[in-house]
């Protein structure tokens, strides 16, 4: 670990996908762990742009935890029995329990 020498790097870039994203701040977690600096410019897209704001915001763990609490009731990633009634619902999406609210 100690020859990686990322300082050459402006800008680094994380990708979306969800939460299978977040394997992107547990690697950049423990590289920081061994002295890794991070550039000061962070991007990304969809759960990327998310992982990149709690970097910036010195903040991955608790960002961790909320998406932790946010998907707790999700057992999958996509589910599809509301599909015959056009009601689609993703992991991100927040589940009410029916009548509480207008879809």
């Amino acid at each position: 670990m100690q020859a990686l020498n990322f300082s050459h790097i402006q800008t680094l870039v994380f990708a979306g996908g969800g939460n299978r994203c977040w394997w992107q701040a547990g690697l950049l977690t423990q590289l920081q762990a061994y002295g890794a600096r991070l550039p000061a410019s962070l991007v990304g897209t969809s759960a990327g742009a998310a992982i990149a704001a709690s970097f910036l915001a010195g903040n991955t763990h608790t960002a961790l935890e909320a998406c932790q609490r946010l998907y707790a009731a999700n057992a999958r990633l996509f589910d599809w029995r509301g599909l015959n009634r056009l009601q689609l619902n993703f992991a991100h999406k927040t589940v009410y329990p029916p009548g509480s609210h207008n879809s």
